[in-house]
């Protein structure tokens, strides 16, 4: 009997102490960061000086190969003309070429995917802020990434508000090196 008393002096003694945030409801919201990284003003131009770098390279590269395919045939039609040493030496010399060519490949795509993803990094950073301002005006508790969400409320989704905000404060994001 006793010790009744004691669990229910103890459990009411909780129920006064717990905060009543437990209690209260959570304001859980969704944002599809893909999305505002690829599809806002700022995103598409990062985008679009990305896709002209590879533009610009692929032209070049396409250079590169009609002059590699240019002295293959000059070597090809010179096999029986010169002497079999030179032809060696010329043909070893082309083969540097070809693996120079595909490390030059090689380097360029890795090269340009490290500078999407710091440039990517370096946007996210600036949309960081506001997407806690917006967080913080509109008493948001959670904002968790669309990609993790599996089923949801369209009106719990920030998405469009988010992309507004940041069209309207970040224009350009400088290409990072």
């Amino acid at each position: 009997m006793f010790r009744k008393k004691i669990n229910l002096f103890v459990f009411l003694s909780l129920l006064l102490f717990i905060p009543q945030k437990v209690f209260s409801e959570n304001t859980i919201y969704y944002l599809n960061l893909d999305k505002v990284l690829n599809q806002s003003n700022a995103g598409k131009d990062i985008l679009k000086k990305l896709e002209k770098k590879v533009s610009d390279y692929k032209n070049e590269n396409e250079k590169k190969k009609k002059k590699l395919e240019s002295e293959e045939k000059k070597l090809i039609s010179q096999k029986n003309i010169i002497s079999e040493e030179e032809f060696k030496k010329k043909l070893i010399s082309f083969r540097e070429d070809i693996i120079k060519h595909q490390n030059d490949q090689r380097k360029f795509l890795t090269d340009i995917n490290k500078r999407k993803m710091k440039t990517f990094k370096k946007f996210a950073r600036l949309i960081d802020p506001i997407i806690l301002e917006y967080v913080e005006k509109n008493s948001i508790d959670v904002v968790m990434n669309k990609s993790i969400v599996i089923i949801a409320k369209k009106d719990f989704d920030i998405t469009d508000a988010i992309m507004k905000l940041v069209n309207e404060n970040i224009k350009k994001v400088k290409l990072e090196d």
